[in-house]
């Protein structure tokens, strides 16, 4: 196993983080899921495992964790009905999908292949602290504008930019449309926030009509 996973700091406001077994076992989870699909023989058939999934077995589990059978069928039957995983068992194997593996995991792991290929190739040859080349250094500067970014990075620009933008209401408004703008692909998400603070601003703005008794309108 080589590279490294995202994680989010979003974690620490999910029910996983409240039981120290199941935190261990969700992070034991990710860092066995499959980073590139490939085949793997199981008895005389071969299997594909894609992006995100890797085949384990129930005691397999408990052993890793150290939580028992029952403990882990009941976690894992939350995992399900949570949408974080799917679970494919057969008498022999047990195969855990993590559902928006591409979401939160996507791309990325190209960049850390390389990234870590690197860091060894330079403390090898020179026995000292590793650089990252020009190219890579951009790489990193450009994780802030994939699309679509994620909640922790969009509260954290609202936060930096002092707006009036609720970060939870922009993201969820814009990934129920699927990260489009009218019929475009959103191309720049802080762009996007900076539209919103105007268009809030505008509205604070905006004079308030008063109803008084006798029925007439002031603004």
């Amino acid at each position: 196993m080589e590279g490294w996973i995202k994680t989010y700091r979003e974690l620490i406001d999910h029910w996983v983080w409240q039981n120290d077994k199941y935190l261990k076992c969700w992070l034991w989870f990710l860092l066995h899921a499959n980073h590139s699909e490939c085949k793997i023989l199981i008895g005389s058939e071969f299997m594909e495992i894609k992006r995100g999934e890797f085949i384990t077995s129930i005691s397999k589990i408990c052993e890793a964790t150290g939580m028992t059978m029952q403990v882990t069928r009941t976690f894992l039957s939350l995992l399900e009905k949570d949408k974080m995983i799917n679970k494919q068992t057969t008498s022999k194997l047990t195969k855990i999908s993590i559902c928006k593996y591409e979401y939160y995991q996507g791309e990325q792991q190209i960049n850390n292949k390389r990234y870590n290929k690197q860091i060894t190739s330079s403390q090898q040859a020179r026995n000292k602290p590793a650089t990252i080349n020009k190219n890579e250094n951009n790489d990193l500067k450009n994780e802030n504008n994939i699309i679509p970014p994620s909640l922790e990075i969009v509260k954290l620009y609202c936060f930096e930019r002092k707006n009036n933008v609720d970060p939870v209401k922009w993201f969820d408004f814009y990934e129920s449309k699927g990260w489009m703008i009218g019929k475009n692909k959103m191309k720049d998400w802080k762009a996007a926030i900076r539209t919103w603070e105007k268009t809030n601003e505008s509205e604070i703005k905006k004079p308030q009509s008063i109803i008084v008794s006798n029925g007439q309108e002031y603004k």
